[in-house]
């Protein structure tokens, strides 16, 4: 037999080669292939990240809105990571406060640059940040700011690239003119920043942690890749050879079985894209039907929202909001998707608020949606509500006492929306009758019957249903705490409760309440009636089998007392 193999046996079996010294070249070649197999999954290792953000100490400096971070390292990139709880349970982002979040996710390496940014989706976004801090594999590298994310500050932008230990910088406007164009001048913002964020990397991470190649990415190989095949650059033939191969091996994963997932990467710049609206709202001819207060919009959308949109310069320069007037206002903002519900109302902050509105329009991608209203929104008038919210060709009831004539007047009435979740877990529902009580530093709300949502929904209180109300009632100041109570009527009577919300509407206050747990007489500490801190998640310890409801009461009947003798020691 010939010593040394042909070339169909090197390529068939090259460890039955004959030679001895074949056999001895190709065995430790097999186990190289293996060692280099667990490389593939280094991109899946979890890493612990903690983020710290320091919100600055000027006047309004907090925000309410959705804040995102991401991190663009030397290896790979997390993209869009939402900064929601922090370690401290609290509200994140109050004025001087700083905010610690963790998480594990894939390991970008060494930190080039993070971008931070937030969504402008509430009332008061504008946010004034310090600095950020990311520490993750024993070190901490710290991004200076120290300068407002707010599309009325500064040059508007609401997201930064920021640079370790570099202060980014702060164009001030120099012109009105320029505040005047400031819609125009964030739209380009925003689309030159998701362009940026496009370009910066050629790796994405998916759902399932799968790192693919970004479409956006360029064809040729990285350096990392270049670096570890040094060996092919020799040949002329060989370096085209491993050029195509590389990028194949790259594109391998996503183009088998996540096709799909790699045709929408873009689609994560989409909520940044801006859409052009228009709306149409034509004030009834009705006496006195004019309102000299501020007017906001919220857009439900099934893809996104935009929450209370001030109405307040519309196309024709003139006054709005006057009698048998009708006025357009055009702003660009997220594409919200099929428009679902829009909420109309006014702060009630003139001396003549009260508003008869004949209907809205709302008119964005070709498409114009109209929402009847013909009513008043007036605390002293109808069913005293001045905020609404309005279903496309479905015109709102309006409740009116019997005999037709309207509810008696409250003297320095104010409107409270009240938001109740039902936890999303079988058995959570509830067909006891529930009841609210507010209690604030100048008055209370007591034991108001939660018994008709705003639209009018038949089953109440469902596993997973989010039930809004509309109270009317006397100011009570600052909120301090709220008693939600059921009253045990009912075959299924037992309550799990996630959360309850409530907004007074003039100021857009709002007061959130964690509740997530069970208001049951044969549950944990069988209590049905809660008294909850804004921000403060009860306790539910477990009582004794002797303990009854009638005690319950009488613990909430004492704390009621205590409560009016501090209403009068104040007075």
């Amino acid at each position: 037999a010939p010593k040394t193999p042909t070339p169909a046996e090197t390529d068939k079996k090259p460890a039955q080669a004959g030679g001895s010294k074949t056999p001895d070249t190709a065995a430790p070649q097999q186990p190289a292939k293996a060692q280099t197999q667990p490389a593939a999954s280094d991109p899946n290792k979890k890493t612990a990240y903690l983020v710290t953000v320091k919100t600055g100490s000027a006047l309004g400096a907090g925000t309410d809105a959705n804040v995102f971070i991401t991190l663009n390292g030397d290896k790979q990139k997390i993209a869009r990571h939402q900064l929601e709880k922090p370690e401290s349970k609290r509200n994140p982002y109050e004025r001087n406060s700083k905010d610690d979040f963790k998480f594990n996710e894939v390991d970008v390496g060494q930190l080039k640059t993070v971008i931070l940014e937030h969504d402008n989706s509430a009332a008061s976004s504008g946010w004034f940040v310090d600095f950020v801090e990311v520490t993750y594999n024993g070190t901490t590298t710290k991004f200076p700011v120290d300068r407002w994310l707010d599309v009325e500050e500064d040059d508007k932008k609401i997201s930064l690239e920021l640079e370790p230990n570099k202060k980014p910088a702060s164009k001030k406007i120099k012109a009105a003119k320029e505040v005047e164009n400031g819609e125009e001048e964030k739209n380009s913002i925003t689309s030159s920043n998701s362009e940026n964020r496009s370009d910066e990397s050629s790796v994405e991470k998916n759902k399932n942690n799968e790192i693919f190649k970004d479409e956006d990415a360029p064809k040729t190989p990285t350096p990392a890749e270049t670096d570890k095949k040094p060996a092919q650059a020799g040949g002329s033939k060989t370096p085209d050879t491993s050029a195509t191969q590389q990028p194949a091996k790259a594109q391998a994963k996503p183009t088998t079985s996540d096709t799909n997932k790699t045709q929408t990467q873009p689609a994560a710049s989409d909520p940044n894209k801006k859409t052009a609206y228009l709306v149409t709202v034509k004030t009834g001819s009705a006496l006195g039907a004019g309102t000299d207060a501020n007017v906001f919009i919220t857009l439900n959308g099934d893809k996104q929202k935009i929450a209370r949109h001030p109405l307040e310069k519309p196309e024709s320069k003139r006054n709005p909001y006057e009698r048998n007037s009708k006025d357009d206002f055009k702003f660009n903002e997220v594409d919200v998707g099929q428009l679902k519900t829009v909420i109309l109302e006014h702060d009630n902050s003139a001396a003549s608020s009260g508003w008869f509105v004949d209907f809205v329009e709302v008119t964005y991608n070709g498409t114009t949606t109209k929402f009847p209203v013909d009513r008043w929104l007036d605390v002293e008038e109808d069913d005293k509500q001045i905020s609404l919210e309005l279903e496309p060709n479905k015109k709102p009831g309006s409740k009116k006492t019997k005999g037709g004539k309207d509810a008696p007047k409250t003297q320095g009435g104010v409107q409270y929306d009240v938001t109740v979740t039902t936890a999303k877990k079988r058995g959570a529902g509830t067909d006891a009758n529930v009841y609210l009580s507010i209690f604030g530093d100048k008055d209370k709300i007591e034991r108001s019957h939660l018994k008709e949502t705003v639209n009018s929904s038949m089953n109440l209180f469902e596993s997973g249903s989010v039930d809004r109300f509309s109270i009317n009632g006397v100011d009570v100041g600052k909120i301090q705490t709220i008693r939600i109570a059921h009253d045990g009527t009912g075959m299924g009577a037992g309550w799990y409760l996630d959360s309850v919300e409530v907004r007074h509407v003039s100021r857009n206050e709002i007061s959130k309440f964690p509740v997530d747990r069970w208001l049951d007489a044969g549950e944990g500490d069988k209590k049905i009636s809660l008294d909850l801190e804004p921000d403060k998640k009860p306790g539910q310890g477990k009582s004794d089998d002797d303990t009854s409801d009638e005690e319950n009461e009488g613990n909430i009947e004492d704390e009621k007392v205590n409560f009016d003798e501090k209403q009068q020691h104040k007075a």
